[in-house]
């Protein structure tokens, strides 16, 4: 009997092992990234052929399409252009111009993982829908209370966030130097 509980003991402690270094290694497959531009980070291997278990598990568990790279390219930012962290409690202007893809998005994150709850029910500003200066540029507003305009909410509690910026149907050059080309910058404003 004691035999048995052994084997039983050292059954258990193998899976919790091998299912928490599995966990450990899946949820940081997605913050890994062999790209950087800016405060922007993208992993190549996300809609190639190359993408290895780990990375798969990771991007099925985010709930995330992993389309080729000629259709989709994704980025994301989980620090401002200084690399402080992204905080909800802070304002940030996201500014930009045009980019290299037939169309665009970019998306608030809360630090699970998904779409920042808010009372307006604006989770996303693109391409379409965002308001321009004469010169095509826009700035975006990241803030806690965002209400009208090109605002964006970061919700009142306060919890690291990330921004998700999508390129569908990217230009060529997109795809072959993404660390090159122009994206958004996300500067700091006020944060209590």
């Amino acid at each position: 009997m004691k035999f048995v509980f052994k084997i039983t003991a050292a059954l258990l402690v193998a899976l919790a092992i091998g299912g928490g270094s599995a966990l450990f290694i899946i949820e940081r497959s997605l913050q890994s990234s062999d790209v950087k531009n800016g405060p922007w980070h993208i992993n190549l291997a996300i809609g190639s052929e190359a993408v290895g278990p780990y990375m798969r598990a990771a991007s099925a568990q985010a709930g995330l399409l992993s389309p080729t790279k000629s259709e989709t390219l994704s980025f994301t930012a989980f620090t401002d252009d200084e690399g402080a962290a992204l905080d909800s409690v802070c304002n940030y202007k996201i500014t930009g111009g045009d980019l290299p893809a037939r169309w665009w998005s970019l998306t608030a994150y809360g630090a699970d993982g998904y779409l920042i709850p808010n009372p307006q029910d604006r989770y996303s500003f693109g391409a379409n829908n965002v308001a321009r200066a004469e010169d095509g540029t826009y700035v975006i507003h990241l803030a806690p209370t965002a209400k009208s305009g090109n605002r964006l909410p970061s919700g009142k509690r306060r919890q690291h966030i990330s921004v998700t910026l999508r390129l569908y149907s990217p230009e060529a050059a997109a795809i072959t130097a993404p660390s090159i080309i122009e994206l958004p910058a996300i500067t700091r404003g006020t944060c209590p």
